[in-house]
């Protein structure tokens, strides 16, 4: 997704998201990436404004990344919704300046076009094509963002040539949005069973009783469910989005 906002960047490896601190406290990226500068980018997604206790985080992330891997760190910040200006925190000997794009910069409409036609002809996607795959209801497009969730899911389910570990990874991300922009339970139902089609990634949520919890309010299946996400790696907004528990929730998990 990174090469969208910078196309001096290819990506040629995806590491651990997992930054241990000496408190010890287990924080987890939402994506990190090297480079073919051997640059490390940390790539974060944000559906809210900035607060100082994120920034803190990053730059957490920051210096820990360049302990660990001993090169230039990048912070790059995806927001969902659109942002106009770039920002920067001085503290005095260190002035923090993450690069912030929008997801609402690119046209939506353009890619879902692109990636129609190039799965009704069979072609596998690339790794970036995959990424546009999964954040196509956050770009800009004439469409309400469900309405793309739609499509993204059916297009999802024509893939052919792809693994089913990436394939598990988008239909997760498609369950999290699908709960977002839908509201209607009729449809929502609809929708997740489409979702769940050449897949089982849902049966361990289903037994951990997610879905029901999420709904009922059955707050220890919903813990357990953050737990294990949280011991995969999952991104902290992701299960955020998924368990309705906050990020302070989750930590102390």
């Amino acid at each position: 997704m990174v090469e969208f906002f910078d196309k001096n960047n290819q990506i040629v490896e995806e590491l651990s998201t997992e930054f241990i601190t000496t408190d010890p406290v287990y924080r987890y990226a939402d994506k990190v990436l090297k480079n073919d500068k051997n640059e490390i980018i940390i790539v974060e997604y944000q559906n809210s404004k900035l607060k100082s206790q994120d920034i803190k985080r990053f730059m957490v992330y920051t210096a820990l990344a360049i302990e660990k891997q001993k090169s230039k760190v990048r912070i790059f910040i995806l927001y969902t919704y659109h942002v106009k200006t770039q920002e920067l925190w001085d503290y005095g000997p260190i002035i923090f300046k993450p690069e912030i794009f929008s997801l609402k910069e690119i046209e939506g409409d353009k890619v879902l076009k692109r990636l129609k036609e190039k799965i009704k002809n069979k072609k596998t996607l690339t790794r970036q094509e995959l990424h546009e795959l999964r954040f196509l209801p956050f770009f800009k497009s004439k469409e309400q963002p469900k309405e793309i969730l739609k499509q993204t899911v059916k297009l999802t389910n024509e893939l052919t040539e792809i693994e089913q570990e990436t394939l598990e990874t988008l239909k997760k991300g498609q369950a999290i949005l699908a709960r977002r922009f839908i509201e209607d339970e009729k449809e929502f139902n609809l929708i997740m069973e489409k979702i769940k089609m050449k897949t089982n990634v849902f049966r361990e949520l289903v037994d951990e009783g997610i879905e029901e919890g999420e709904r009922k309010g059955r707050n220890e299946g919903i813990e357990t469910v953050a737990k294990r996400m949280k011991k995969q790696n999952y991104p902290i907004e992701e299960i955020m989005n998924l368990t309705k528990l906050t990020k302070k929730e989750i930590e102390n998990l």
